[in-house]
């Protein structure tokens, strides 16, 4: 059985639908990505993290309705824009599960928190990672967190790192795992590559923005024209694992 999932970024919603965000619809642009998921049909949707600008009850409860007329499964978890308690309160439709961990088919899904209150940047320590003792180590697993565990070479969002990832690699290093790969947002843009554990090499990966995605490699935030962008992933038996970008341009 192959599981088929669509991670969703960095929406940065406004308060008011038609506010702009860089100079951009975000409201706008995350109904263009919305078409593609109805399309597309996945198993289940990923956001992670920074859905809105400021958080806000009523436009958490804005991509609630959203989200609940894809009927879709969604998985979703707070970036360093969001309220995390407000997120989970006003993201409850039925559609919504904030299960962590959570088996789908043949894997298991789990994210972390990279948080740190009133801060762009991220941070991990022991009782965030206390989570992935809940995981089957027999089982493939996907990690998602919302901040970017290694720097991907764009020093506009690598000033905002997660500054504490080498917790997580001793971790990986020192438990039983059968992490896949690991799955973050954050960065505005698409980025692929890989941290060695020992004697493996764990896929990282980096998804765009739904609402303004960036040139990678810039110092500043430079908008790239060609529009929002979401990841796909295909998780196959046997821990096979593909995945690719999509926009709707």
């Amino acid at each position: 059985m192959t599981l088929r999932l669509l991670q969703l970024s960095d929406c940065h919603l406004q308060p008011d639908p038609e506010q702009s965000y860089r100079g951009i619809m975000p409201e706008q642009n995350l109904q263009r990505m919305l078409a593609l998921v109805r399309q597309w049909q996945p198993d289940r949707l990923v956001l992670s993290g920074d859905l809105v600008e400021r958080a806000q009850a009523q436009v958490y409860q804005r991509l609630n309705d959203l989200l609940q007329e894809t009927g879709i499964p969604v998985l979703a978890f707070p970036g360093n824009h969001d309220d995390a308690d407000m997120l989970r309160a006003q993201l409850n439709a039925p559609v919504f599960d904030h299960t962590n961990p959570q088996q789908q088919g043949d894997w298991q899904l789990v994210w972390l928190d990279s948080n740190v209150a009133g801060q762009p940047h991220g941070t991990l320590d022991a009782s965030r990672l206390e989570v992935l003792s809940k995981l089957d180590p027999q089982v493939p697993t996907l990690l998602f967190m919302h901040h970017q565990p290694v720097l991907v070479g764009t020093p506009w969002i690598d000033r905002f790192a997660c500054r504490d990832s080498e917790l997580l690699w001793q971790w990986l290093q020192q438990h039983p795992h059968n992490v896949r790969a690991i799955c973050f947002g954050h960065i505005h843009h698409g980025w692929q590559g890989e941290q060695l554990i020992g004697a493996r090499r764990i896929p990282l990966l980096g998804a765009p923005s739904t609402a303004a995605c960036v040139m990678p490699g810039s110092d500043s935030f430079v908008l790239d024209v060609r529009g929002p962008r979401l990841r796909w992933l295909q998780l196959g038996p046997g821990d096979r694992l593909r995945t690719g970008l999509l926009s709707s341009s």
